[in-house]
């Protein structure tokens, strides 16, 4: 990011062609539409991999409050519904004494 934000973050006598690229994304209408274009991709990247991780993190969390209430109502063992979450006891315990 540094070579774009930088003038003298590099030798232009050296790299001639990073200097042409670096200065039609900076200086021209058509470079700026361009890095627009590439930030707005990797935007929709990062949205869509968050909400990915959302869900898997919010799957998660509702299967453990989900076995709690069935250790809680007795139906099933604080082991077996650790076995079940893939998790330890102390994580199921952890989660009936935040619901109160």
């Amino acid at each position: 990011m540094r070579v774009l934000t930088e003038a003298e973050a590099y030798d232009e006598g050296r790299f001639p062609e990073t200097s042409r690229v670096k200065r039609r994304l900076r200086e021209t209408e058509e470079g700026r539409k361009d890095m627009g274009s590439v930030i707005e991709e990797i935007r929709a990247e990062c949205i869509a991999e968050g909400i990915e991780t959302g869900r898997a993190e919010g799957k998660a969390e509702g299967r453990l409050e989900a076995l709690g209430r069935l250790v809680r109502d007795g139906l099933v063992s604080v082991q077996d519904a650790a076995a079940s979450a893939g998790v330890d006891a102390d994580e199921i315990r952890r989660t009936l004494a935040a619901e109160g």
